[in-house]
């Protein structure tokens, strides 16, 4: 579990977060505007360790993804 603390009063000061998830500034060379980026090669052994894993594999398959 991540214990992260829920800030119930975000609404009024939401406008003055810097860092988002999604932000590509200063984060593999983007710019600062939300775009698409290349992805990040992965290494073949740990490709094959998660499609091997029946958890990843319900999880793509849940998610939707081919």
């Amino acid at each position: 579990m991540l214990e992260l603390p829920y800030d119930a009063g975000f609404m009024s000061h939401w406008k003055d977060y810097r860092h988002i998830t999604g932000d590509t500034k200063d984060s593999r060379g983007g710019a600062q505007v939300i775009q698409a980026l290349p992805r990040r090669a992965i290494d073949p052994d740990l490709q094959r360790r998660f499609e091997g894993n029946p958890d990843f594999r319900l999880a793509v398959e849940l998610l939707g993804y081919g």
